[in-house]
């Protein structure tokens, strides 16, 4: 039989070595900048990011899903003249940054700033006729 003391050294060696392996492990995660382009352009101080792949297939698979619960149409505004300038099947990101507010507001969300990225091949020809987007300003926002 297995002296008790042995089995708590063991146990309690394995678990520092778990715990010096996972952090070692979180500093190497912090030093790796995101691979992927999309992702590298969301700032690193979002609250949240939610990234869809292929937003048409996407909107498509969503409602094939929803057809049981209602008949909604979600790619039947894709087909409006304002998307024409946008590349349908490549990657959207939503995000959300808190900007500091002087004096800071009661309600948290009040300083919520959410920012779509889209995929956009030509972007003179999408703020040409565009009346809801503006030319990017000093920071590349529009």
């Amino acid at each position: 039989m297995a002296n008790p003391s042995r089995i708590k050294t063991a146990a309690l060696t394995l678990l520092i070595g778990l715990l010096f392996a996972g952090a070692l492990q979180a500093q190497n995660v912090k030093k790796k900048p995101a691979r992927d382009p999309l992702l590298r352009m969301v700032p690193a101080e979002s609250l949240f990011c939610v990234r869809v792949n292929n937003f048409k297939t996407s909107l498509t698979l969503m409602e094939s899903f929803l057809q049981g619960l209602a008949p909604v149409k979600l790619t039947k505004f894709l087909d409006d003249e304002k998307w024409q300038s946008v590349q349908k099947d490549g990657d959207f990101a939503l995000f959300g940054v808190l900007l500091p507010a002087d004096p800071p507001s009661a309600n948290p969300l009040a300083n919520l700033f959410v920012g779509l990225l889209v995929p956009v091949p030509e972007y003179n020809k999408l703020i040409r006729g565009n009346p809801d987007i503006s030319e990017a300003d000093a920071n590349g926002v529009s």
